[in-house]
């Protein structure tokens, strides 16, 4: 295989045979993701990007494909500034490459950041820094601290339908607060449709905050990012499936609120229809919000939003069962209000469905890998058993 100029292939270990070296296209745009086929044509999907400034842009750039098992996508540039000791990492067990010496010009003082590759990890350092150890192929989100935040992001979706919602239109309107509990408020007195209404505009209401916050949130750590995200998700999927349950079941929040309105066939099927339409809504929303994390729709980062959107997913379901089994009304609430609740939240593990979760975006960084935090995961346990202990049983007023 030929060498590109500039490049040296001082140690390289494969069990399969890599393929001849690309040309490179007559056009580079520096701030796009850029991908060849075996054919050397451009393809839709990128993996490296490499961001310059106004005069330090890349040029001369080689692009040359490592492995079969990579569908022939190339991985080499060349004409970064001064020399480089880069080095790239696949599955050990496949294959092992390392490039050294990469040039650029010489007239530019700053070395240009790359972005993440999505199954490849990369390390590069400056001529005279030692050089790099290997890095693990495909770094996973820390488990524990996706648990951690699906645990907080679920409960504090859940307090505010209860608390903020129910709790603060009860007091507006004159009424008065009995019991709260992780799965239903409580009241007595005067009654009025904007109480039982309450939980879902307020969930609309932080949901949609929450996710303004990921717009200016987007150089944030990956973890408050991702929080952030799964707190707009649990809100707005949660307002937006309730109306869907009260219509078909009549039970429930939005079946009171409509009770007693004629014709009562039609209030349900504009529950459902509009129950549909606007989770379908939030789905995309949320599908673009997810992009930082997922970005190119190849195997890699499809696996990665599996896993970061199924976890979150269950530890929300079973929080919410936890705290549902301590509900006076014992263990039917479980499966008629606390489940369902978090049940809501599962559309967030079919945004692959979703091409705006997939497509890249320039404006949306890539987010690195979310690292565990003890933080994270102590304010999620501490908050867990806050919840289950008091709001599971409940709390009583009057």
């Amino acid at each position: 295989m030929g060498n590109a100029p500039g490049v040296e292939f001082p140690n390289t270990c494969v069990d399969r045979p890599l393929i001849e070296l690309l040309p490179a296209p007559a056009h580079i745009h520096p701030h796009r993701y850029l991908v060849l086929d075996r054919h050397g044509q451009e393809r839709r999907a990128l993996n490296l990007e490499i961001r310059a400034g106004k005069r330090d842009r890349t040029h001369n750039a080689h692009f040359a494909p490592l492995l079969r098992a990579l569908k022939w996508r190339t991985r080499i540039i060349g004409s970064l500034q001064r020399k480089l000791h880069f080095h790239t990492s696949v599955n050990p067990l496949i294959a092992c490459l390392r490039l050294r010496e990469l040039r650029t010009h010489r007239d530019h003082g700053k070395l240009c950041s790359a972005h993440r590759f999505d199954h490849l990890q990369v390390a590069a350092a400056v001529a005279g820094v030692p050089y790099t150890t290997q890095m693990q192929a495909n770094p996973r989100d820390n488990t524990l601290t996706l648990i951690a935040l699906g645990v907080l992001a679920f409960i504090l979706a859940d307090t505010t339908h209860e608390a903020l919602g129910h709790g603060l239109a009860t007091v507006a309107v004159g009424g008065i607060p009995v019991l709260l509990t992780s799965s239903y408020f409580s009241t007595s007195g005067y009654f009025s449709r904007w109480i039982p209404a309450g939980g879902g505009i307020a969930n609309v209401i932080l949901g949609l905050l929450a996710l303004a916050c990921t717009r200016l949130a987007r150089k944030a750590a990956p973890s408050l990012l991702y929080f952030l995200i799964l707190l707009a998700a649990f809100n707005l999927l949660f307002a937006a499936a309730y109306p869907f349950y009260s219509g078909i079941a009549l039970f429930g929040d939005w079946a009171s609120v409509i009770a007693g309105l004629a014709p009562a066939w039609l209030w349900r099927a504009l529950l459902i229809v509009g129950s549909v339409s606007l989770y379908w809504l939030f789905l995309w929303w949320l599908a673009a919000a997810f992009r930082p994390f997922c970005g190119v729709g190849d195997r890699a980062g499809l696996d990665r939003l599996h896993h970061i959107t199924l976890i979150p997913f269950l530890s929300a379901l079973v929080i919410a069962c936890i705290a549902g089994a301590f509900n006076p009304q014992g263990w039917i609430n479980i499966l008629v209000a606390a489940a369902p609740a978090a049940a809501a939240s599962f559309g967030i593990t079919q945004l692959d469905h979703f091409r705006a979760a997939l497509t890249s975006d320039p404006a949306s960084p890539l987010a690195g890998p979310i690292p565990p935090s003890p933080a994270w995961i102590g304010a999620a346990a501490l908050a867990a058993v806050l919840f289950v202990a008091f709001l599971g049983p409940g709390i009583h007023f009057h």
